[in-house]
């Protein structure tokens, strides 16, 4: 399970860089405090932005699709919130009134934090890829092989985010598994990029834009079976 301590409904809001922190007041040495510490803010986050980074995947993804940009959308800022998402739980960490079962629930947002920056980056990068390959030639044959790892990427983010949101073990273990379709679409575009046809058909420069875009979306898969992971244990 993701959240020991409590269990909450999804945040609508994301947090900005002004965002109020959730980190209780400092005490002085051996004062105890008589509020209660409430992660629920703090989870309620993790959840919202979860289910942005997985929307930020598949919107990069449409951009290998050949969609129209306008139609798309912008791709929603995930990087800024999980930085923001990393720095609350940070600060509560070095709150030595929590619990056990929430200490554990920080650090293990901490690290989903970290697997969602990964994924916003990652998904930000090959969206900008996308755009260089339709100044190349063949490109059409370039976004062919980076999108079956796209789109087995999309399916373990959705159901990662799934499992997130209803905090269910069995679900999250299901995408977790899924990731496997995205190492085996990554591997065969490789071994594609690598033989002899591929060296023929794709420009070097274009070549390693294409595995460039490959290990972005591979990236994201696996950051978001990694959270997925987490939600199974």
């Amino acid at each position: 399970m993701l959240f020991t301590s409590t269990q909450v409904a999804p945040s609508k809001r994301l947090p900005n860089a002004g965002a109020t922190r959730v980190a209780p007041p400092a005490l002085a040495p051996g004062q105890r405090s008589s509020v209660a510490i409430n992660l629920a803010p703090l989870q309620g986050i993790l959840l919202s932005l979860t289910r942005s980074c997985a929307e930020a995947l598949v919107k990069s993804v449409q951009h290998f699709e050949g969609e129209d940009a306008w139609g798309i959308g912008a791709m929603p800022n995930c990087s800024t919130p999980a930085d923001n998402l990393e720095a609350e739980a940070r600060s509560l960490l070095c709150n030595s009134l929590l619990t056990p079962d929430q200490t554990t629930d920080v650090t293990v947002c901490l690290k989903v934090a970290a697997d969602l920056r990964a994924v916003a980056r990652s998904a930000q990068q090959a969206a900008q890829l996308s755009w260089l390959f339709r100044q190349m030639p063949n490109a059409t044959e370039a976004t062919a092989i980076v999108l079956p790892v796209g789109e087995a990427a999309c399916q373990v983010a959705l159901r990662a985010s799934e499992a997130v949101e209803k905090n269910d073990p069995l679900l999250a273990r299901e995408a977790a598994l899924l990731y496997r379709k995205v190492d085996v679409a990554r591997i065969e575009a490789e071994q594609y990029l690598y033989s002899e046809l591929g060296s023929h058909n794709l420009s070097p420069e274009l070549r390693r834009m294409v595995l460039a875009a490959i290990w972005f979306m591979a990236i994201a898969g696996e950051a978001m079976a990694r959270i997925a992971a987490r939600v199974a244990l």
